[in-house]
């Protein structure tokens, strides 16, 4: 059965990532760093299927080349701290082909990331022992403009005021705008500015649509009983607790027959929702019948009502309990209903009693035409 997952982290300096070496990682290839002169080289369990590069049209021909591609975004960032690039990773219906499984990545980045002028390189694993095809994607950190050029992170704007004017710093000891002197150009007034971000990768907005895009790309290709869905359980109103991530290692320990800590957590995280669910149908049945017997208490008071009723109307025409033979009757009647009455609910079967009377008020028209 196809799962939804699709996670996305940067590719950090200050934490000390590198593009290359991620790319090394991903396509199981050696690669060269030309900025800190290191070559990078991973051996992997799962193998490496397809490894592709995307760019947007605007890309130099030379950035086909993945290793061409990635060097040249290194050396562009210059601050230790950098962010250089995304990680987004993403599970593969298990249902599909290797080739429709290709065609899902490649749709995807060419309609999300590429025609906004990002670069991206892909590598489609089979997942190993763990059976869990997935794609890796690496896309820049910053996208290129028409002509090719890598566009800035974010710029400076002024901070203005309802009618469009810029809000001036005040100073708090003087009351009045603050100012600076710079050499060569005098006295300049203090504005205030914000940083306006022009990365869409930086924007939480934008990776959220990212997510969903993902889900949306998978499910044409599947049936509608096999959909999958980007939104939390909470957001769907499903009260399952989520399983955690296995990972290769724990996967491998079960493998051998051992137990692994998180696989443990998770079978205890699917008790326990197999238990919540089963107590949610005990609570739905009984509400049920609550619902059930409540429909049949007020069906009995309708038809007490309206034998109540035909009991008036045949007292106000004359009958009396004088009428023995007749309430001998009616009682007979009750009590042969009493007898069939319903032992599960304690009901009993009015609509008898009904008849009874019925039956009742003809015996007493046919007495009145005989003495006449």
């Amino acid at each position: 059965m196809a799962i939804y997952h699709c996670s996305i982290s940067n590719v950090s300096r200050a934490k000390g990532s590198t593009s290359c070496a991620t790319l090394a990682y991903i396509s199981g290839e050696k690669i060269h760093d030309s900025r800190t002169g290191k070559t990078y080289s991973y051996s992997r369990r799962e193998r490496v299927l397809v490894v592709e590069t995307i760019l947007p049209a605007s890309a130099p021909l030379e950035y086909t080349n993945a290793e061409t591609l990635w060097n040249a975004i290194e050396n562009y960032e210059t601050a230790d701290n950098a962010r250089t690039a995304k990680k987004i990773q993403v599970a593969l219906p298990r249902e599909l082909e290797l080739s429709e499984q290709k065609t899902i990545v490649e749709e995807y980045i060419r309609q999300n990331l590429a025609q906004e002028g990002y670069c991206a390189t892909y590598a489609i694993h089979d997942g190993g022992i763990q059976g869990n095809p997935h794609a890796h994607i690496l896309v820049s950190n910053r996208p290129l403009n028409k002509r090719g050029k890598w566009m800035i992170k974010n710029r400076k704007d002024y901070i203005r005021d309802e009618n469009g004017n810029k809000i001036p710093v005040v100073s708090s000891m003087t009351g009045k705008q603050k100012v600076r002197i710079r050499a060569g150009k005098g006295v300049e007034k203090i504005w205030k500015r914000v940083t306006v971000e022009q990365n869409k990768l930086d924007s939480k907005d934008f990776l959220l649509r990212l997510r969903k895009a993902w889900a949306d790309v998978v499910n044409r290709y599947l049936s509608p009983s096999e959909q999958i869905d980007h939104r939390s359980n909470v957001a769907r109103s499903i009260e399952d607790i989520p399983t955690i991530h296995e990972g290769y290692a724990a996967r491998a320990i079960e493998k051998r027959g051992g137990i692994a800590e998180r696989c443990e957590i998770n079978r205890e995280i699917r008790r326990e929702n197999a238990d919540r669910r089963q107590a949610q149908v005990e609570i739905a049945e009984r509400q049920a019948n609550i619902e059930r017997l409540q429909k049949e208490k007020r069906e009995d008071d309708r038809i007490r009502a309206d034998i109540a009723r035909r009991k008036r109307k045949l007292m106000s025409t004359g009958w009396t309990t004088s009428n023995t033979a007749i309430d001998n009757d009616c009682q007979r009647e009750d009590n042969q209903t009493a007898d069939r009455g319903d032992q599960t609910t304690g009901t009993r079967d009015y609509v008898a009693e009904l008849l009874a009377y019925r039956r009742a008020e003809k015996e007493r028209e046919r007495r009145n035409d005989s003495t006449e």
